[in-house]
């Protein structure tokens, strides 16, 4: 093999793997406290107020979802509330809207009612923990048809997708790289296949 590319791809891995390092850190420390629940529960200072006189469309709740999102986009600017739209609960009833907004540490519940034309706010601040863990949930499988309407989740589903990318690039050269350092084959081929068995064990085990 030309030892120009083999360096090249050698130093496509280190870099490729030094880049990815930082999201990689934050998913596994995420997903140690999302899975353990050791997220300490912070009692961050609640704030609450309310804001009238919206210009808050007469046919908001009959609108299809595409064009809800893209009114109460507006009317979040209005409210000075960014972040990502959780879900939309409409109830009849009251003619009233409740939307969760969040961004990693903060979550804002905002309660619109449509005929007053009011929006009570009430603004949480949930942590460090708690922002990593909801960083490692999203954009996630959940809400496809409404998740990624804020900028700041486009631009994280952007990055996780990115770093899946180069994760696959860093693995595909790591081989390629084991495979041309003949010293290691034969050790590189057994921790291969205890790897290879530990996870095929732990799939069946989880599967039953």
């Amino acid at each position: 093999m030309n030892a120009r590319v083999q360096r090249t791809v050698r130093d496509l891995h280190v870099l490729a793997g030094l880049f990815v390092s930082p999201l990689l850190l934050l998913f596994a420390v995420s997903a140690i406290l999302l899975v353990h629940g050791w997220a300490p529960r912070t009692a961050g200072a609640v704030e609450k107020r309310t804001v009238s006189d919206l210009p808050v469309p007469p046919d908001l709740e009959k609108r299809p979802l595409a064009d809800q999102l893209t009114a109460l986009r507006g009317l979040l600017a209005q409210l000075q509330v960014s972040g990502e739209i959780g879900h939309v609960r409409y109830v009849p009833r009251e003619r009233r809207m409740v939307l969760p907004v969040s961004l990693p540490g903060r979550e804002t519940t905002v309660d619109l009612h449509l005929e007053a034309r009011t929006a009570d706010l009430t603004t949480r601040r949930t942590g460090l923990a708690d922002a990593l863990i909801y960083l490692h949930r999203m954009p996630g499988p959940h809400n496809v048809a409404i998740r990624g309407n804020s900028g700041f989740m486009q631009a994280w589903r952007w990055v996780a997708d990115a770093s899946v990318v180069l994760v696959l690039g860093v693995t595909v050269s790591g081989l390629l790289w084991w495979w041309w350092s003949h010293t290691l084959r034969r050790s590189g081929v057994i921790f291969f296949a205890v790897g290879a068995c530990t996870l095929a064990g732990l799939v069946g085990a989880l599967v039953r």
